[in-house]
């Protein structure tokens, strides 16, 4: 047994047959497409990101694409830059066969799908869809660099296989049960209420700070009271920075009062995204979440000092994730962006050009029972100068829904004759100049980069006069204009310029 087995990795230097995942339609191609970004806001007091380093971002769009568009276009030198990403967060749909709603206003108890957990040949094209999106974001990752990937017990046993298969069972970290209480009660089998998170690593070595998360001993802990000692006579005593953390973690759901709650459906508690993210990062590094949802990942990372990179194919949590990092005092600069269409209206607009809007912003939402389109128009914006500066008010604009579609609840074409009804939002800011010119990147023609916002608050209540605004520079790229951003209810934008 000696000679055979006496090794001391021989469990990893063995070869042994993988168990994988199969399923129709299974395939190992990836997506090699590479879209710029498209810049369309800029938040913060200082472009302090500008250069060859990557700002912070959030981005609309499937994330299948961007994954693809930062591996294998001019961004990845950005992000090797950085150091790679660090430490990837994915919290995706859980394959549970149906749509999950928000609320989005208050009057009517109107309701908008935020998004969908419906999927073509059911768990078979769930599977698909996470395969491809594993594959890129594994090559994404720093040397050093992990996953922690949340699930639920619907997906977990597939998914460990197919992380097996994809980074290796040799990189797998850890499967953390993540316990939580709350909600109703099961009377035909015992109540699931845990989550679990499963960590792998991208090579043999990984970021790893077991001291950053210690939590405080129980107060029945006997240890933790006097310490023990050994038969030897050595003495213990407890660690006044508490124990270390296991794989079970006794983490509270958010409260439904607490003010960190958005309204966006599954949304995670930051207390434990905080303990994933300085467990597994250090200060400075580069953090991703590609299923960003209600913006958790970015939120903490941004308080613990993180960089980060987080996307969103639902309009609905672009717009959480926006108005949660815009009301964080003294955040970092961040990007608003989205990938660019080869179809989009934008790529043909210059420099040069006048800064146009279309008369008519038609955009799209799903509501719980139905799918809308409508068409915002008529929007009017004052302009007035002040003694050292201008004030812009949002006056109103015009609500139609489109002919051929079904009519919109009652509730909610009541708000027809007052478009501000439909606000969630709404800023000002100027046109980009040629600091914004990132690698692989490209600015709006109506690009914001936000001098002052607004929002609808818990309180129903939004300001639609801005404060006194010192006027900007008249230079080639401001076109002598302001660039007005209004956001919608259903986490749609509209933007148009003001001339000076």
């Amino acid at each position: 047994m000696t000679k055979l087995f006496g090794q001391k990795n021989y469990l990893e230097t063995a070869p042994r047959p993988i168990p994988a995942l199969v399923w129709p339609g299974k395939t190992r191609r990836c997506c090699r497409t590479v879209r710029p970004l498209l810049l369309r806001e800029y938040h913060g007091q200082t472009n302090a990101a500008a250069g060859p380093l990557l700002p912070n971002l959030l981005v609309r769009a499937d994330n299948r694409l961007l994954l693809s568009s930062l591996l294998h276009g001019p961004l990845r030198r950005a992000i090797d830059a950085r150091g790679g990403i660090r430490l990837a967060y994915m919290d995706p749909p859980f394959a549970v066969g149906t749509d999950f709603t928000m609320p989005v206003a208050r009057e009517g108890r109107i309701s908008a799908v935020a998004y969908s957990d419906i999927w073509p040949g059911g768990l078979a094209g769930f599977l698909n869809m996470m395969h491809e999106r594993l594959l890129l974001l594994r090559d994404l990752l720093a040397p050093d660099g992990s996953l922690f990937l949340h699930c639920d017990h619907r997906t977990a046993p597939h998914l460990r296989l197919l992380l097996d298969e994809v980074f290796g069972p040799e990189r797998f970290l850890g499967d953390i049960v993540w316990h939580y209480t709350g909600g109703g009660r099961a009377r035909r089998w015992f109540s699931r209420k845990h989550d679990r998170i499963l960590h792998y690593a991208r090579s043999a070595s990984w970021t790893f700070n077991p001291d950053a998360v210690r939590v405080p001993y129980k107060p029945t802990s006997a240890y933790a009271k006097s310490g023990i000692t050994s038969r030897a006579g050595k003495r213990y005593l407890p660690d006044p920075r508490g124990t270390p953390v296991d794989d079970v973690w006794d983490i509270p759901m958010i409260n439904p009062l607490s003010f960190e709650r958005s309204g966006y459906p599954t949304q995670k508690p930051e207390s434990l995204l905080e303990r994933i993210i300085l467990a597994a990062s250090e200060p400075g590094d580069l953090v991703a979440d590609f299923f960003c949802g209600s913006g958790t990942t970015a939120a903490v990372a941004e308080r613990l000092g993180r960089r980060w990179i987080v996307c969103d194919q639902a309009p609905l949590a672009v717009q959480a994730t926006a108005k949660r990092l815009e009301s964080m005092p003294g955040s970092a600069p961040f990007i608003l962006a989205s990938l660019e269409d080869k179809l989009s209206h934008y790529q043909k607009k210059t420099k040069s050009a006048s800064p146009t809007p279309p008369p008519v912003f038609t955009h799209r939402a799903r509501l719980k029972h139905k799918d809308i389109a409508y068409d915002l128009s008529d929007v009017r914006i004052s302009l007035r100068r002040g003694e050292n500066g201008i004030f812009l008010e949002l006056e109103s604009f015009s609500v139609t829904l489109q002919e051929g579609l079904s009519a919109l609840p009652e509730h909610l074409a009541l708000s027809n004759s007052n478009g501000l009804a439909w606000l969630d939002g709404w800023s000002i800011g100027l046109a980009p100049g040629p600091d914004f010119a990132y690698p692989g990147c490209r600015a709006d023609f109506l690009y914001n980069r936000v001098l002052w916002q607004a929002r609808r608050g818990r309180d129903n209540a939004i300001n639609l006069t801005s404060p006194e605004l010192v006027p900007p520079v008249k230079d080639a790229y401001s076109k002598n204009a302001l660039v007005v951003t209004v956001n919608d209810i259903f986490g749609n934008e509209s933007r148009l310029a003001v001339p000076l």
